[in-house]
């Protein structure tokens, strides 16, 4: 009989970060279909190169079948040969746009990756992610073309509907194919009805603050360590509540132990945005798992620690689900709308999108009254949708994490 998903979740997390592991003898008991559990989960949020790390220098006492470490091993290596396609295809997209003048900066794992991780394998990218002014996007979009990139889906959503609600652009083919390249103009994503919040994209200071480090032999624009840890939070907490996977303990670990954070400038971004919270659940979910951090916490905290516990063990659960599971974000929306009014506004909104969103959606000009030709061919996709989520409410998980969402997002506020 397999353990509870909830408890193979913690033993992993534990393998996986926690720095005290020789007393973790919970690997003793697991069985074979534990076991492929916790491997499916490896394989699905991309950590077999980190546990193999793990597994080769930092525990490697602790119990765990060996074909589990094969797959691992197998894991690192093949994640050590991307890094190399990503680092010189990181080269020919700053080649790319460099001669043109427009700023940008490499976000997140383009710089974890090479600058802040112990090994470049150990964070796995799926595609390159860069931010430019929103002044210049297409400007840099059409530079990057020029330079031999090409869209990935050449016949899906017209670029200018697709800037009034996402944060990137469609994602591009890198200039010698197999990466792909994600030009954002802004870190967070637009959403109708939504108070707007603070993006950094939008901040002179965040320009201002640009750091350059080395890739492949180019001097690279990344984001200020302050920033580049606001955005990682942000983007973990606010915008998938912890489900975009373990990584982001690693990445907050990693990027704290390799560089310097103005703390000051840093809170100070979290209060003008309203992240203060967020980014107190997040630091000390690190700490749970990595012990003591040189943090400089703000003065007069306003946050329930007595709280804290049970949020992080929630964020523990939301950190490992099945990024697949769109029905459980569906309910969670639902469910936010406390009046039945805002419920009903909530669901006509997804009936019923603008004109600009279906452009965004399909190769339509929004003007085009072609356009209405597509709203059949969006509903198809929502009635698949909303059968999806009809059938994933009867399951118990479904219940569960909905739940702790609706909790986290309850004390977020």
């Amino acid at each position: 009989m397999g353990r509870p998903l909830s408890e193979l979740k913690s033993i992993l997390l534990d393998l996986l970060f926690l720095k005290n592991v020789k007393s973790l003898s919970a690997t003793n008991d697991l069985d074979t279909s534990d076991w492929k559990t916790m491997r499916e989960m490896l394989q699905e949020h991309r950590l077999g190169p980190l546990m193999h790390w793990r597994l080769t220098r930092e525990c490697p006492e602790v119990s765990v079948p060996q074909s589990l470490r094969d797959f691992c091993a197998k894991s690192f290596k093949k994640s050590t040969m991307r890094s190399m396609t990503l680092q010189r295809e990181l080269r020919h997209l700053h080649q790319a746009i460099e001669p043109s003048g427009f700023k940008y900066v490499a976000l997140k794992g383009a710089w974890l990756a090479f600058h802040a991780y112990p090994q470049p394998a150990l964070r796995p990218l799926r595609d390159l992610d860069i931010l430019v002014p929103e002044r210049n996007i297409f400007d840099v979009y059409q530079a990057l073309i020029d330079a031999g990139c090409r869209r990935v889906y050449p016949n899906k959503g017209c670029i200018e509907s697709v800037a009034k609600h996402a944060r990137h652009l469609p994602p591009l083919w890198s200039v010698l194919g197999g990466v792909t390249i994600e030009p954002h103009l802004r870190l967070t994503t637009p959403h109708p009805g939504n108070e707007p919040v603070s993006d950094l994209a939008n901040e002179e200071m965040t320009w201002t603050h640009i750091v350059y480090d080395e890739v492949a032999g180019v001097k690279i624009p990344y984001l200020s360590p302050a920033d580049q840890l606001f955005h990682l939070i942000d983007h973990a907490v606010y915008e998938h509540k912890f489900t975009n996977g373990p990584l982001t303990i690693s990445d907050l670990g990693y990027l704290l132990q390799s560089r310097t954070v103005d703390w000051t400038y840093f809170w100070s971004l979290t209060q003008k945005a309203e992240r203060i919270r967020g980014s107190v659940l997040a630091l000390k979910m690190l700490e749970h798992f990595w012990g003591k951090q040189d943090i400089i916490w703000p003065e007069n905290l306003t946050v329930e620690h007595e709280k804290l516990p049970d949020m992080i063990s929630n964020a523990c659960q939301l950190i490992l689900r099945d990024v697949d599971s769109r029905s459980v974000r569906y309910g969670h929306n639902l469910i936010g709308r406390k009046s039945f009014l805002k419920k009903i506004t909530y669901l006509l909104s997804l009936i019923f999108p603008s004109k600009s969103i279906i452009s965004a959606r399909y190769p339509i000009a929004e003007r085009s009254v072609l356009l209405y030709a597509f709203y059949p061919v969006y509903w198809a996709l929502f009635l698949r949708r909303g059968f999806e989520f009809l059938r994933d409410k009867q399951r118990n998980v479904y219940q569960a994490e909905t739940a702790i969402l609706t909790d986290l997002e309850v004390w977020l506020r």
